[in-house]
């Protein structure tokens, strides 16, 4: 059985600098990686590091256009790139980041293989579940119920 802290660990490169500060907050940046293209980055804040889910068509999925996309879940980043906006220089994420939308979000549910949270921005907003699809990196991204944000 695939467990959810598994499917979430740190990669081993990367040292994460925990911050609660950033617990139920969401940013997405619009990412024009060299090699990866065109994509967005959607990462929230969860025990003191952002989780994050590189997705192609998050734009369509907002408006309606689709019904669910592929979130491909990334290694996990500290606080420090919730306002980053800037260039990235060298990897494979080299290009481009800009601040495409932020909020907060809640968490309605949280199961090893199941994600449902509830999103408070100024474009992505309302009830998006996850869903692992092909473990251990590809999760589906869909609108679970129109809600709304106390």
């Amino acid at each position: 059985m695939i467990s959810l802290i598994y499917l979430f660990e740190v990669a081993p490169e990367y040292s994460i600098k925990k911050d609660d500060k950033i617990n139920n907050k969401f940013m997405i940046h619009k990412h024009y990686a060299k090699r990866a293209g065109l994509h967005y980055d959607l990462r929230f804040g969860y025990e003191g590091v952002l989780k994050s889910f590189a997705c192609r068509k998050i734009i369509e999925l907002i408006d309606g256009k689709v019904k669910k996309i592929s979130a491909f879940q990334q290694p996990d980043h500290d606080a420090s790139w919730f306002d980053f906006e800037g260039e990235i220089t060298d990897g494979y994420g080299a290009g481009k980041v800009q601040l495409w939308d932020k909020g907060k979000f809640e968490i309605i549910q949280w199961k090893p293989r199941a994600i449902t949270l509830l999103f408070a921005g100024k474009k992505l907003k309302g009830e998006f579940s996850f869903i692992l699809y092909k473990p251990p990196s590809q999760w589906l991204m869909f609108r679970s119920t129109i809600a709304k944000f106390d």
